[in-house]
């Protein structure tokens, strides 16, 4: 038998690591018998080889599981990890991502070579045998992919370099593109370096934090839902006062005098008001870190009614006098009291 006279034979490539299984002769040629595979081959020579005979595989690969990555991962060049495929005549794994071959390998793992984009992908694996009996693992799975960090929140209050009475911290609140804020973390300190912090953690826009009198500097950032860690915020400060003025000293006019000017001086004593903190050592040290009493302004109102419910002259100032003009004849009754700029209200002096 020659080539020539072999025409169900049919001419393939050089087969892959074949190995010789044995060979025979006929009246004027000899034959080498091969196995690759599920391919017996027969060569006359190196004129070419011919397959003689296919055996027929109809067991597909076992089956197998996929591991990971599934679910929310912030690491943009993810490692697939999936169980082995079992087949006598094993040949391959092929990696699909979002629909499309990603990878053909032998192994039960694939890396990334390159970062990939936020977003959702869906994956699988199919396992290969020589005779491309094909299975698909038992699960398509999902991974949500976001490195990317959320805003910087921007603060509202307490205002930058404010006085308050207030100790309610709040912040805008941030949008997260893809995966949306998990919590905010909000810093402060009387340090203004953050030395020893008080750190609260909440999932709202708002914290009510219990405050001594001082001054104190804050700060706030967000995390996301794939832990993404967003910046800090620019610090502020403010002063925490919640102590109201004293009533003031009215000097003048005095109780019972008759004025014969209608431009008449209303005077009284000056309010100074510190901090009260607790101690003469820690007011000593609030000090020497700058935090003053807040300033002072004062309400006067000046009525025919001593109960003053129908108030003819109202009028704020900074000082601690002023002239009101006084248009009739009449007797009056006229008070101050002072309110300082982080909103506390003393009595009527």
């Amino acid at each position: 038998m020659s080539k020539s006279q072999a025409p169900s034979l049919k001419t393939l490539s050089n087969p892959s690591s074949p190995t010789e299984v044995g060979y025979y002769n006929t009246p004027g040629n000899s034959y080498g018998v091969y196995l690759s595979g599920n391919h017996i081959y027969v060569s006359d020579g190196p004129v070419g080889v011919y397959i003689l005979q296919f055996f027929g595989d109809t067991i597909i690969p076992s089956s197998f599981n996929l591991i990971s990555p599934k679910g929310n991962i912030n690491d943009n060049t993810p490692t697939y990890i999936w169980n082995k495929s079992y087949d006598e005549h094993f040949k391959e794994y092929r990696l699909y991502v979002n629909g499309s071959l990603s990878v053909t390998i032998t192994d039960t793992t694939y890396t990334e070579p390159t970062p990939i984009a936020d977003g959702q992908y869906i994956w699988y694996v199919t396992a290969v045998d020589s005779t491309d009996n094909i299975r698909q693992s038992n699960q398509v799975d999902t991974f949500r992919l976001d490195i990317t960090k959320p805003p910087v929140p921007v603060m509202v209050s307490p205002a930058n370099n404010s006085s308050t009475n207030i100790t309610k911290f709040v912040w805008k609140k941030v949008i997260d593109n893809y995966s949306g804020i998990k919590r905010y973390e909000l810093m402060y300190d009387e340090d203004s370096l953050f030395g020893s912090p008080v750190v609260q953690n909440t999932t709202d826009t708002t914290y009510t934090a219990v405050l001594a009198e001082g001054r104190y500097y804050w700060r706030v950032r967000a995390i996301d839902n794939f832990d993404n860690v967003g910046d800090w915020s620019t610090r502020w400060s403010f002063v925490y006062d919640e102590t109201a003025p004293g009533g003031p000293v009215l000097i003048s006019p005095k109780w019972g005098t008759e004025v014969e000017d209608s431009l008449i001086l209303f005077d009284w004593g000056v309010l100074v008001k510190g901090i009260t903190i607790g101690s003469k050592e820690r007011d000593e040290e609030k000090v020497k870190k700058g935090v003053k009493g807040t300033k002072v302004y004062y309400e006067i109102e000046v009525d025919t009614n001593r109960s003053f419910g129908s108030v003819l002259y109202r009028d704020t100032v900074e000082v601690d006098s002023v002239r009101i003009k006084i248009v009739r004849d009449d007797k009056y009754y006229w008070r101050v009291r002072g309110y300082d700029e982080a909103g506390n209200v003393g009595v009527w002096g």
